[in-house]
């Protein structure tokens, strides 16, 4: 059957030539569904990926909505260590976690990438399940966005974490100063003009003249945090016995000291290395 058109006004309407028709659900259903999936992807053929995960209006949130602490706050930071340890448990197989500020980092092989791939799966469902623990752990509305990253290799695993944690670096130096600044009483604008061009150095030089040590600070500030799962020798009771049985059980392991450098490189190495 051809369409066929019919005018409004001036307004050709152009009506598809199933409608008037009797159709099959099944055969609309398929018709309709191209359009849904049009724009999927799936993870492309790589060992590994990571699922990166973004406080969406964070710097506003922080500003306006919640009392927090500045430039960095314990109670945010223990909501989004117990974000992390909530996305370790909504079924994908999640090989290790980093998170910074109000970054979170899932890696995953890619043979236990759950939704068969699909990306547009991976994004919402992860950012969704991030955005509603986070949001009940400050007691209001927050979002995440989430990114899939494809990672080749292990040695681009390496990369990726030391990349992450050298920016967590960064930005908490940037912080710090920024924020004994404004404590000093400097306006925003005067804050940051101050700061403009600093290299590290100076920015160590400007926190010591305010008698603040940067490497003093913890390392959830200044490096970020690693997270794993462990396996806990334990002794149990056969309920059907009545006696003890040696067994073991997955536990949570936030990794202290925080690893940095060649050490993150050994982390990522032994997390990437095949199970025997």
């Amino acid at each position: 059957m051809r369409a066929s058109v019919q005018y409004i006004g001036l307004m050709p309407l152009v009506l598809p030539s199933w409608l008037g028709q009797k159709m099959k659900f099944d055969d609309f259903d398929r018709m309709m569904r191209r359009h849904e999936l049009s724009l999927d992807e799936t993870v492309p053929s790589c060992e590994w990926i990571v699922l990166r995960l973004d406080g969406r209006g964070f710097t506003k949130l922080t500003k306006e909505a919640l009392d927090f602490t500045r430039p960095f706050d314990v109670q945010f930071h223990a909501a989004m260590k117990r974000t992390c340890e909530h996305l370790l448990t909504c079924g994908a197989k999640i090989s290790l976690c980093y998170t910074q500020s109000d970054e979170i980092s899932l890696l995953l092989k890619t043979e236990n990438v759950p939704f068969n791939g699909k990306t547009r799966k991976l994004n919402s469902v992860f950012a969704g399940e991030a955005s509603g623990v986070f949001s009940l752990e400050v007691g209001c509305s927050t979002a995440f966005d989430c990114r899939t990253v494809p990672l080749s290799q292990t040695a681009d695993v390496v990369d990726y974490f030391r990349w992450r944690a050298e920016d967590a670096n960064r930005n908490g130096l940037t912080a710090f100063c920024y924020w004994t600044l404004r404590e000093a009483g400097y306006e925003p604008s005067t804050a940051d003009a101050e700061m403009h061009g600093l290299s590290k150095d100076q920015k160590l030089a400007l926190l010591s003249t305010h008698d603040i040590e940067f490497a003093t600070q913890p390392e959830w500030m200044r490096l970020g945090s690693f997270l794993r799962w462990k396996t806990d020798a334990r002794i149990g009771v056969d309920p059907r016995t009545r006696t003890e049985v040696a067994t073991t059980r997955q536990a949570f392991e936030w990794l202290e000291p925080c690893p940095v450098g060649a050490t993150i490189a050994a982390l990522v190495m032994e997390t990437c290395a095949p199970k025997t």
